[in-house]
């Protein structure tokens, strides 16, 4: 959580992308039938924040995104499970002209963060690819 304070005052977190080169291999563009991705959210902050998920092609333009929200931590377990998001068809072709993924996570008022403040935004994924093997 301290990581938001610089000098004093609360910042947000840049925006990130990494090179997202799973479909450059031929053979599994052309047989991938089926993705699913799981995502599970761990925040022990006591603000709530979303993530935007940005599936993005070469020139930067953003093919799909995936909103999730984060409810702030109240001192109980905040573990959170998404449902999860597959990619059939279109959703597929769309997934499988992406060559990045970009992160925007964005904080959402409430009290104060500062240099003393403690706690963590953790996110887990996976992904499930179902091939076409003949």
């Amino acid at each position: 959580a301290n990581k938001f304070v610089d000098n004093g005052m609360e910042q947000q977190i840049p925006f990130d992308v990494q090179n997202f080169n799973v479909f450059k291999d031929q053979y599994f563009r052309d047989n991938l039938a089926k993705a699913e991705f799981n995502f599970e959210l761990e925040n022990t902050i006591n603000r709530a924040f979303t993530l935007n998920v940005l599936f993005l092609d070469n020139n930067d333009q953003i093919l799909q995104s995936i909103r999730l929200a984060i409810p702030a931590y109240s001192g109980t377990s905040n573990v959170i499970k998404y449902p999860t998001e597959v990619f059939e068809n279109q959703r597929l072709d769309l997934l499988k002209q992406s060559t990045k993924i970009g992160f925007v996570v964005i904080m959402a008022a409430g009290p104060p963060l500062n240099e003393n403040s403690v706690g963590s935004l953790k996110l887990r994924s996976s992904a499930t690819a179902y091939m076409v093997i003949q």
